[in-house]
């Protein structure tokens, strides 16, 4: 997004995390995941939102821990 911003600014961009989907934190206490078939889904919505929507929302979030 950095990268975007200063050297492409009229480029569209944007960040998706992707968890771990279960598979990958068997042994792991605590870690949040995913299942495959739903991360694949929600990508797949969310390519479908930006080819149809032209405008962007500028929004920053997130939090510092």
């Amino acid at each position: 997004m950095y990268y975007i911003h200063k050297q492409f600014p009229g480029v569209r961009g944007g960040f998706i995390h992707v968890p771990f989907i279960p598979s990958q934190v068997v042994a792991k206490a605590n870690v949040p995941s995913m299942a495959l078939a739903d991360i694949t889904e929600s990508l797949e919505a969310a390519v479908e939102a930006i080819v149809k929507n032209q405008k962007d929302i500028h929004a920053v979030g997130g939090e510092i821990h």
